[in-house]
């Protein structure tokens, strides 16, 4: 969408970058599609498997999805929901991370992922990330390890880490 109507898109987004489901909305009233419907069509295009471009369409909003828990797709659906999410985090600041952790663990419970598990796999992509950012002479930040961010007065049970 970016690339076919910059400017009209880049209104939608740059005014309701928070708010996907207006986002969509907006997308869908000046495009007559959204980026999901879009992003869908052309992963059947290129012949992706039906589970995939299911995972992917649902992964923004999985309570709309009305996936049933357990199920390939809603495991699918609801990792690519958490790796946006922590690309998300990795440009937020302190407050909005410690606010977001409760949830972000919530979901890789969910998963099947535990909260000391999910931790070490977050500090692994920011290892990478820096990495690659190295790599790719793409400036990068570090960012500190979700472990390091639980302020010790929060009730540990609260963020599942009891």
């Amino acid at each position: 969408l970016a690339s076919v109507f910059p400017c009209e898109y880049g209104e939608i987004i740059s005014t309701h970058l928070e708010a996907p489901l207006i986002r969509n909305a907006l997308e869908r009233e000046a495009f007559e599609f959204d980026h999901r419907e879009l992003t869908a069509s052309i992963l059947l295009e290129w012949d992706f498997p039906e589970i995939f471009v299911s995972a992917v369409y649902h992964c923004e909003d999985l309570d709309a999805a009305e996936l049933q828990d357990g199920s390939r797709l809603h495991g699918l659906s609801t990792s690519l929901n958490i790796a946006r999410y922590l690309a998300d985090l990795y440009f937020s600041n302190e407050k909005i991370i410690l606010e977001a952790l409760p949830n972000l663990f919530s979901k890789a419970k969910r998963l099947g992922i535990s909260t000391e598990d999910f931790i070490s796999i977050s500090d692994g992509i920011n290892s990478s990330w820096i990495e690659w950012g190295e790599m790719l002479k793409i400036k990068t930040h570090d960012f500190p390890s979700f472990a390091f961010l639980i302020p010790s007065s929060q009730p540990r049970e609260l963020l599942h880490l009891a």
